[in-house]
């Protein structure tokens, strides 16, 4: 078993990391609102905590951090 270290991502619940793959894939906080089923202004208040936890100010830093999924 290969442990590997602990990224700031890693610190996201599974609904931020999801909101986090969508925005950095393009997706617009309404079309990632209509894709989970919840409002956009709660896809924006998780995007505020994304930012936050990842110590970020902008989407294109956070879409540096969320890592690619293979």
């Amino acid at each position: 078993m290969t442990l590997r270290p602990l990224r700031k991502f890693d610190l996201l619940t599974r609904r931020e990391a999801e909101v986090a793959r969508l925005l950095a894939d393009g997706k617009s906080h309404k079309e990632a609102a209509r894709r989970l089923a919840v409002a956009p202004s709660t896809v924006r208040n998780q995007t505020q905590s994304i930012y936050s936890k990842l110590g970020v100010n902008s989407r294109a830093e956070m879409t540096l951090a969320v890592p690619s999924s293979q």
